[in-house]
Order: C-alpha cells, then structure tokens, then sequence
C-alpha cells in the first residue's frame, strides 16, 4: 500500500508493468494465503474467505481502470453470448483473441476463422457445384469426397462486418498471414474451414490503463516472471476497437 501510495503522489518513478509485476508479487502471496479477518470498506469479515475478492487489481491507482471498469470488458468479452440464463450464441470478439499481432491487419486469418460465428453450412452432395469446387480445390484436406466434419462456409460479407466492428479496418486491408492456407472460392466470394470442435479464444483482462481514448489490458501473469498478455484498444463512444493483441513480456 505504501508503495503505491508514494507512485500516485510522485515520489518514486514506476512504469505500469513494473506496478503490475509488483502487483503479481502480492497476489503470488494472497493465493498462498487463506484470510481470516478484514476490516475491507468498514466491513467485518470473519474468514478463512474467497482470497480472489481480495486480489490486487491496481484499481483505481492513477490512470489504472476500477475493478467496475475491468468487469465491463470482462463482460465484453466472454466467449459466449447469453441472454438472462441462455446461451444464445458465441461472442465473435473472441476470434481476435486466437493470435497476436501488433495491429489487426497482421492477426493470423486461419486462426481468427476457426471459431468465428456467423457461417452457413455446406452440404457433402457430390452433384452440388459449391460441393465439386471444394473438393478439386488444392486444399481439400480430405481423401475423396466426402467430408467427415461439418463445413463452414463464411461470407466476405461476414467477415468484414465483424472486422470493421472490433478493428475498424475489412478483409482486404489484411497482411494475409494465414489466408494461404484456408480455401476461398471466388465464385462464391466465401473462405471455408472444417472444424467440429469448440475452442474460441480467451482474454480475461485483470489489470487496465487509460492514457486518453487508448486502453491497455493485461491477463493474469503465468507466474515466469512475465507480463500477461496485453490487448490495446482505442474507445469510442459507441464501443471500441482493438489496436494490437500481444503476447506478455
């Protein structure tokens, strides 16, 4: 408490990933830990207690975000979309989550695909000509013709909605990391993928900072003596869009 006290008052020169590796250490200690008694917001709390309530979060300390602040964009990104108790769906902000890149046109296109909502169905009929195109296509990744998990067809369309409403930019600004190996069919204007699975990508962001309208997130650290990883982002009044998405350092 003292040493962040002395930060926000100036007297001593931190940069924000040497408060958070400082925070790291206090909460390596909690986990450790089991609370017995806390005094927290004039509260008694007569423990053993859920230590994760009382995490050090950075919260509030300067420009850090208040854990409020941080629920918000835990809320915002959980892989699933619901409604009251039912899940109605998967978040697609999770695609961006699958790779990291140091700004969304080099986020790794097979990877962002993979989990992506949003795609029609392809049916295996060998007479129907979407079906024939797929399977003489270098990539078919099948022997013969028939196609042991679904297939998903996504739309340019669809692709570019999601993009340009989390990163502002479309599918046709991208590096095209990734694009070589997932099948595209021009005639059809649509990339495709064959995966059965559920695997969206995760970002649970426990430390925030504002400088401006740019807001970097931190995920817990992995405990090796590294950051978590970082997701940047520029806010908007009508959301936000993602600036980069990178690994801890």
């Amino acid at each position: 408490a003292a040493f962040l006290e002395s930060w926000l008052l100036g007297e001593i020169d931190r940069t924000p990933e040497e408060l958070i590796a400082f925070a790291d250490e206090i909460n390596t200690l909690l986990r450790r830990s089991s609370l017995l008694l806390s005094t927290q917001d004039g509260e008694v709390t007569i423990g053993p207690a859920d230590r994760g309530e009382y995490l050090e979060h950075l919260s509030g300390v300067g420009d850090f975000l208040t854990e409020e602040e941080l629920e918000t964009y835990r809320s915002a990104f959980q892989p699933e979309l619901t409604e009251g108790e039912q899940i109605t769906g998967v978040n697609p902000v999770s695609a961006f989550f699958t790779s990291y890149y140091q700004r969304p046109e080099e986020l790794n296109f097979e990877e962002f695909l993979r989990y992506l909502p949003g795609s029609e169905s392809v049916k295996d009929d060998p007479d129907d000509p979407e079906f024939q195109a797929l399977t003489a296509h270098p990539l078919w990744p099948f022997d013969g013709d028939l196609a042991p998990t679904p297939i998903h067809r996504y739309s340019r369309q669809v692709v570019d909605q999601v993009l340009e409403r989390y990163t502002g930019i479309t599918s046709a600004e991208l590096s095209g990391l990734g694009m070589d190996t997932v099948i595209y069919l021009e005639e059809y204007d649509a990339w495709y993928n064959f995966t059965s699975d559920y695997g969206p990508g995760m970002f649970i962001p426990v430390y925030g900072l504002r400088e401006g309208s740019t807001v970097t997130l931190w995920e817990q650290s992995s405990g090796n003596g590294t950051s978590g990883d970082a997701l940047t982002l520029e806010e908007s009044e009508d959301g936000f869009h993602i600036l980069s998405h990178l690994p801890g350092a």
